[in-house]
């Protein structure tokens, strides 16, 4: 994270040890003692603007119910929608903390995921009985933006991408200059995407948007075939020239640790 331009990194047991006084017990914090040491950190005085990124874990695979979870009348439900239930309740919190402070006037706060569910047996435990759902990681996932100093939108309907995050908050911090990121911002009329893709581990993925509905593909970049789509080989030379760049140290790979 040094290496991309944080000052500080905490993670897990060290954010609750500095802004909790809890001692370690391993990986599990919960999202309510991530929320509350971070608004812990959030409300000491700063003579600067910050930009802080958090991440919680509490939804994500094995969907293990936090001992802190509130009580919710789910208890007999999938954990899953437990450990939704929990989380939300405990950004709920942080989000009532922030609007009742000063900090309330000044900050922008923007919630989304990585990636989506994976097709996890808790998951088809939530579905109704007839859903055929069978997704992978790659599927919608959400990206709320609220900010009390700029007029926005209640809802952007156009195709976007984890990499158009940067540069939209970019735009929002009215910071201009040459654009070396991957996506562009979704407030800028632009004209529309041809198609998006992504990579999670071996699992790669393209939508390309210039069929009517879009067509996807999914593939390992790992195993071509030979009766490949075209967007797809073009995809695999991106990937390579991508993995190049990693390789010489002309950018950073996400699996770099500081």
């Amino acid at each position: 994270m040094a290496q991309v331009g944080f000052d500080e990194q905490l993670y897990g047991d060290e954010l609750a040890r500095a802004w909790l006084g809890i001692e370690p017990k391993g990986y599990d914090r919960s999202d309510h003692e991530v929320l509350d040491a971070a608004w812990a950190w959030l409300e000491q005085p700063r003579d600067k603007p910050f930009f802080a990124a958090l991440s919680t874990m509490d939804f994500h695979m094995p969907f293990a119910v936090p001992a802190d979870a509130p009580k919710s009348g789910l208890q007999d439900a999938p954990s899953l929608a437990q450990v939704l239930h929990s989380s939300d309740h405990a950004f709920g919190q942080f989000m009532a903390r922030l609007k009742a402070s000063p900090r309330a006037e000044d900050t922008i706060v923007v919630l989304t995921a990585d990636h989506a569910v994976l097709p996890h047996e808790q998951l088809h435990r939530v579905l109704p009985p007839e859903s055929d759902y069978s997704r992978t990681v790659y599927d919608r996932i959400p990206m709320v933006i609220a900010s009390p100093l700029h007029a926005l939108p209640q809802e952007l309907d156009q195709l976007a991408n984890g990499t158009d995050l940067a540069p939209t908050l970019l735009h929002l911090l009215g910071i201009n200059g040459p654009n070396a990121l991957m996506g562009r911002s979704l407030l800028e009329p632009m004209a529309p995407r041809t198609g998006l893709f992504g990579s999670h581990a071996t699992l790669n993925y393209v939508l390309d948007a210039r069929t009517e509905p879009p067509t996807e593909h999914l593939f390992n970049v790992e195993q071509a075939v030979s009766d490949e789509p075209a967007v797809v080989q073009l995809y695999r030379r991106w990937f390579g020239w991508h993995q190049s760049l990693v390789s010489s140290e002309r950018i950073v790979s996400a699996e770099v640790q500081p």
